[in-house]
């Protein structure tokens, strides 16, 4: 059995660890195998993630699908916010698919939403995604992409 028990004032954690050897462990009288200090138990634990690194790794998450890619090449086409119905008309995707992937964008902050009437037109943030390097131009190496217009003011 094992169990850890730190010392209120003190820098030692004692790891007690109960051995049936019959009373010796490596010449010691008693059943404890090992004392750490509690810098030694720091080191070994992983670090967490920068806060840069996460926020950089959602954006990468939120861009990491075919089909939000080419909304982003969609939106970086257009200078003008692009209604959701003109990138409905790009995608053979039933529309609740195509709201959730502009709410995965828009929560990771590479696009932007308007409500306009019955209508909501999303619009590349530009500033934050030429703030990340190569982000512009991976959404500008997507070809063939071209927003229609025509069903709503």
């Amino acid at each position: 059995m094992r169990g850890t028990a730190p010392l209120r004032g003190a820098r030692w954690w004692f790891i007690l660890t109960i051995v049936n050897t019959g009373g010796t462990f490596r010449g010691v009288e008693r059943d404890v195998a090992m004392i750490c200090r509690a810098d030694v138990l720091k080191k070994a634990r992983p670090r967490r993630p920068s806060r840069s690194a996460e926020q950089v790794a959602a954006l990468l998450k939120a861009a990491a699908d075919p089909t939000r890619l080419t909304m982003l090449a969609l939106l970086a086409a257009d200078p003008d916010p692009t209604c959701v119905c003109h990138l409905e008309a790009h995608f053979r995707l039933a529309q609740p698919t195509i709201s959730h992937h502009l709410k995965v964008l828009r929560e990771a902050g590479l696009v932007t939403s308007e409500r306009r009437g019955a209508w909501v037109h999303y619009a590349l943030d530009r500033a934050r995604v030429e703030a990340q390097p190569g982000l512009a131009a991976l959404i500008a190496s997507i070809d063939g992409v071209g927003a229609g217009r025509g069903c709503c003011p």
